[in-house]
């Protein structure tokens, strides 16, 4: 595999079953590795992928955002379409825009990774409320589908845990971050998506996938229609009776994840 990518001039190339399902993402990196390996062993599970309709803009600024030089392009049930370029995406981008206004974005968009949206908790939520959830949730009780987030540290490497809302929507599950950047996400995007949700003994492994562009518009308005009077506040203004336009005009605010579960290790 790592001769016919090298051979081709890639540096990633998508892993699919034999319905085109996307199942993992091999890059550079982890061709360069054991060449006995398994492709499935090597592979990165679970990869961010964006919809043909997705504006280029917005893919470009993702995968800016987060160093991802490649990503699967993909239909709404998941069967491969193509492999995004990042230099690709942003030279496209880069084309649609005149002049001025790319400057002005840049300025914008680097004023706005400096300071990614997040709300801080506060000193009641941080250790009144949410450890009242998080010792009910470790006793075995779920309060309103809560789960206890177990994720490595991206900067100790130490497990960290966190109370966290597990959303079920049309037989799939989702994490959604009403607060916006927070540890936990960074958490879990660092860890290429792979937590643990714990509710008393019972421990579940899960692989997360990034959502991006309109797929994220029926999960937060499913996650405001169950859990709009705890975190309401933090959409401004916006609810589960919006307009898709509203939500998706919020929605890079918050990010959200579709779960699938891992193997019992």
């Amino acid at each position: 595999m790592s001769e016919r990518v090298q051979q081709a001039g890639w540096n990633a190339c998508v892993v699919v079953n034999d319905e085109r399902g996307v199942m993992g993402l091999l890059r550079a990196d982890q061709l360069a590795g054991d060449p006995m390996q398994s492709v499935e062993h090597a592979m990165r599970p679970g990869p961010s992928t964006f919809r043909p309709n997705v504006a280029i803009t917005e893919m470009a600024d993702y995968m800016a955002k987060h160093t991802l030089e490649s990503s699967p392009v993909t239909t709404s049930d998941g069967r491969l379409v193509g492999l995004l370029v990042r230099t690709d995406a942003e030279r496209a981008a880069l084309e649609l825009k005149p002049p001025d206004a790319t400057a002005a974005d840049e300025r914008s968009s680097v004023m706005a990774d400096a300071q990614p949206h997040y709300r801080e908790p506060g000193w009641f939520t941080r250790n009144v409320f949410n450890r009242a959830v998080r010792a009910l949730t470790s006793a075995g009780i779920s309060v309103l589908g809560s789960r206890v987030l177990e994720v490595r540290g991206r900067r100790s490497g130490q497990p960290q845990r966190i109370p966290v809302n597990l959303l079920t929507l049309d037989g799939g599950s989702y994490l959604v971050s009403a607060r916006g950047e927070g540890h936990w996400v960074r958490n879990v995007r660092a860890a290429d998506g792979q937590l643990d949700l714990l509710v008393g003994r019972r421990r579940e492994h899960w692989q997360a996938r990034e959502l991006s562009g309109d797929d994220k518009v029926p999960v937060l308005r499913a996650y405001l229609r169950r859990w709009k009077s705890e975190v309401g506040v933090f959409f401004e203004g916006v609810g589960p009776d919006s307009s898709d336009e509203e939500i998706r005009g919020i929605a890079h605010k918050h990010p959200a994840f579709a779960l699938t579960r891992r193997p019992d290790q």
